[in-house]
Order: C-alpha cells, then structure tokens, then sequence
C-alpha cells in the first residue's frame, strides 16, 4: 500500500513538474501592442473540455471576423487619469473609450473603465472600481501572477456612479418622468461582482497561423462571474428607491445592462507570450459562443510608397512607421513616446539614435508582400525576421564581432558568447523567424566587464528552425542567426 502511495505522488509530480508557469512576464508592459482577432459564434463544445492535464485544443480552424490591435499606453494622456491616480497603465480604443490598469508582480488589475453611451444613449460614465480613490485598493483582477495548475481563487469588487438627473440623455429622462419619476433629483448605478478563477487543465492550444500551426503549451484559466447591477433613483421626499424594474419596462433597452447575469470563460494563457493564446466566451448556460485568439498574422507594410526613407527627427512623433524596403534613422524618441519601426528589409539604426528612458520602442523586419517591394522579376525580396523587445535601446548599433555562436548550425547545445568593453545593463533573447521572443536568456540591470558565455539547449517545445539571437547592451544592438537541426 506504501509503495502504491509512493508511486502515485511521484506520478503525481511528475505531472505537475511537466506544467508550465505563468509569471509577471507576460503582463503587458508600456508600449505593448498585443493582436487578437475574434471569431464570432464559432466555438464549438469540443472546445470546453473537462478539467485535465496534457489535453490539447485545436482552434487552428477559425476564421478571424475581426481583428484589433490593444496599445498600453502611459495613463497621463487619459482624459478621467484624474479618477485613477493609483493606474500605470492605459488603453483607449476606437470610440475613445479608456480603461486603466495597475500591473505589479503580483498580476494586472482593472481600475475602472469609461462608456460613451448609458442604455445605448450617448453618455459619458466612469466606472470606477476604487469609488473615487475611497478604496484605494479597488479593482478586478484581470490576470494573477505567477499562476500554476490547480491554483484557484476568487474574488469581489463592486460599483456606485451617480449623476444629476437633469444630466441624463433626453430620451432616459422623458421615459422615467412618463414612469411617474417626476420629483426626482440624481439617479445611480450599482454593481455587485463576484468572481472564481480556476486553473484546471494543462496541455497544449493551437491557433490559425499563417505558416504551419506550432502548438502552444498552456495553461486553461475557468472563469466564472456574477454580476448583478441595479437602477436607483433618488425620489423627493421618499429617498432612494429600486427603479430597476422600472427602467425596464418604461425604457427596454437598459435590460441589456440591468439586472442578474452569469457569465464565462475560458482562458487559455502560454508562459512566453504577452496575449491570452485564446479566450472562450460562455453564456449563462455554460454554453460558448465567440472566440478571442492571439493574431498570428505578420503586419503589413501600410505605406508601400514609401520604401526607403530616413527618419531623423528630435524628436521623432509617436506612431507607427512602415516601409516596403527599409528605414534608417539616427533620431531620438523622447520620453513619453511610443514608436514603432516596420519595414520589409532592414532597419538601421544609426550613431545618435536614443529612445530615452519612459519611451517605449520597437523595430520589426516583416514579411513585406512582394507585390509592394522592389524586386527583380520572379524575385522576392531577402526577408530577415526579428522584433527588439520594448524598452531603452541603446544610442548606436553594436559591433558584430561582440556576439558569437558556436557551433552554428546547433545540433545539441550551442555556446553563445558575448563581450561587454564596459559594465552596464544586459539584455539577450531568442526569436523564431517570424520576431516572436521564445526565451529571454539575459536580462540584468548589472554585469561585469569582460566576456560572458552562456550554454543554450533548445527547449523541447520548441521546433528545429532558423532563430535570431539579439544581444542589447549599451555598446548597441546586436543580432545574429542561429540554425538548429536535429
């Protein structure tokens, strides 16, 4: 019976030790642009498995129906930042709606949110979890780190927005006074959440990709949440009274946001990557319906007429800059800013290039459409695929010779040698051909002066194929191929 037991917590083990582990890495940084695209009441049953270890999910069958990308932003630039002095992070979409985040070692939390309409009218609200900075600490967990299998928890959080009742949009107004809510003053909304988080499954998750579909290994986050919000009016001489029902009624729009709803996920979360690898939407009745998978799809080149050019600027504006061929600049991107570099062939940054510490920038070789590209007949363009992770660059390109390889083609292991002229900070990742950041090997504030070698054994999860191995230090930025083969 002892050595049954025995056996079993070593099986047991060796199940948990084969799991991956979610860590604060993988929360969204400033400046972080995550891609996802949604496919819409395409989920299937066989997507909800029960709770399990080493199970697999193929959703490489799904057609995008639309595709956005989130950009984190500094708060500062928010409209109510006022409201959250507590958030470091923002995101704003298309019809500039705003919801702000603190994101710490210990996960990312939603602080509250904006809405442009109330019932489908136009309406300003904020919705904020910290009741105006009364709970400091208010919010809702949107991602808990670190995070491993069998880990569950649960949460509460809940809402209160008042406004005048003068202030509501007309048609709102009219139907609570044809209500009989002629001697009201203010209405509010409240809100009760409560939230359970369960991580009950491990394996691996496949997306729609553009080249062969590789399987992510992941882990499944089950989430289950019920919310119940409420109308009130504040009634003279009466006081505060329940309008819900009556909202309803008068104005039926507003039973879309009234009321008891129970709602789901299933939440599918990979220990390299910055956005969810998938995210299952269930209805009441545990029943799914959409789909949110990470966008695999390189970014295009948006400006095919511009092929070649040269950005100097001090500073350079924020935004995105994209060329069919390739972009060299030698300009400063200042605190505050995000730019991005895309170009088909080659980016090139020159002496005097800086992205100052608080900016955010990122430079990406992408697969340019040959049609877009100068290319002889019959010919395309030399791709070479690499992404520089977000953060301060350095102020000029490195020396080659300062990054070493060996062997190269890799068979086993490979020795990857680097040399620092000066301490400083140190930064040394591995892409696949595509500029996905597959393993981070380096990344210190400190490191002695001198030669540095460090042993690479690829990971079992990751395929033979062509790598880029990019070294980041002060003396510049540094990259090289790599080849593995079997």
């Amino acid at each position: 019976m002892r050595s049954s037991i025995v056996l079993f917590l070593t099986f047991f083990g060796l199940l948990l030790q084969a799991q991956i582990t979610i860590t604060s890495s993988t929360l969204p940084a400033l400046g972080d642009q995550l891609k996802y695209s949604w496919a819409y009441d395409q989920a299937t049953f066989g997507m909800i498995t029960p709770p399990g270890f080493d199970l697999s999910w193929d959703f490489s069958g799904l057609t995008a129906d639309e595709s956005l990308t989130e950009t984190f932003l500094a708060p500062d630039g928010g409209q109510y930042v006022y409201r959250f002095p507590g958030a470091n992070l923002m995101t704003q979409n298309a019809a500039g709606e705003e919801r702000y985040y603190l994101v710490s070692g210990s996960g990312l939390k939603l602080k509250g949110w904006t809405e442009n309409n109330l019932f489908g009218e136009p309406f300003n609200i904020v919705y904020d979890y910290t009741w105006k900075g009364r709970l400091p600490n208010g919010g809702l967990d949107e991602r808990i780190t670190p995070l491993n299998f069998f880990d569950s928890y649960s949460q509460s959080a809940s809402l209160l927005e008042g406004f005048k009742f003068s202030e509501l949009p007309p048609a709102i107004r009219n139907a609570y006074l044809a209500a009989g809510l002629t001697t009201t003053d203010s209405v509010r909304i409240r809100s009760s959440i409560s939230t359970f988080y369960a991580v009950n499954a491990y394996g691996t998750a496949t997306i729609p990709s553009p080249d062969l579909p590789v399987p992510y290994p992941v882990l499944r986050l089950a989430v289950t949440q019920y919310k119940e919000t409420r109308m009130d009016a504040h009634v003279i001489p009466l006081g505060w009274l329940d309008i819900t029902d009556l909202s309803m009624q008068y104005f039926p729009a507003s039973a879309a946001t009234l009321g008891i709803d129970t709602s789901g996920f299933h939440i599918f979360l990979n220990d390299l990557t910055r956005e969810e690898i998938a995210r299952i939407t269930l209805d009441s009745q545990g029943r799914p319906h959409h789909v949110r998978f990470k966008n695999e799809a390189p970014p295009g080149c948006f400006n095919p007429d511009l092929v070649d050019p040269t950005i100097d600027d001090d500073p350079i504006p924020s935004g995105n800059y994209a060329a069919s061929q390739t972009i060299t600049s030698a300009g400063r991107v200042a605190d505050g800013s995000t730019v991005e570099f895309l170009a088909g062939i080659q980016v090139t940054l020159e002496p005097g290039f800086i992205a100052e510490a608080g900016s955010s920038f990122k430079a990406s070789v992408i697969d340019c459409s040959p049609t877009l590209a100068r290319s002889g007949p019959g010919e395309e363009p030399e791709i070479k695929p690499y992404s520089i992770p977000p953060g301060d660059l350095p102020g000029k390109t490195g020396v080659a010779g300062h990054l070493n390889i060996y062997p190269n083609p890799v068979h086993t292991s490979a020795s990857i040698a680097y040399h620092l002229s000066s301490p400083g900070p140190v930064w040394l990742g591995i892409s696949d051909s595509r500029g996905r950041l597959l393993q981070e090997l380096e990344t210190t504030n400190w490191q002695t002066a001198g030669t540095h070698v460090l042993e690479w054994t690829p990971p079992d999860r990751i395929a033979p194929g062509l790598f880029l191995v990019s070294l980041k230090t002060n003396e510049g930025l540094i990259s090289k191929k790599m080849v593995w083969i079997r």
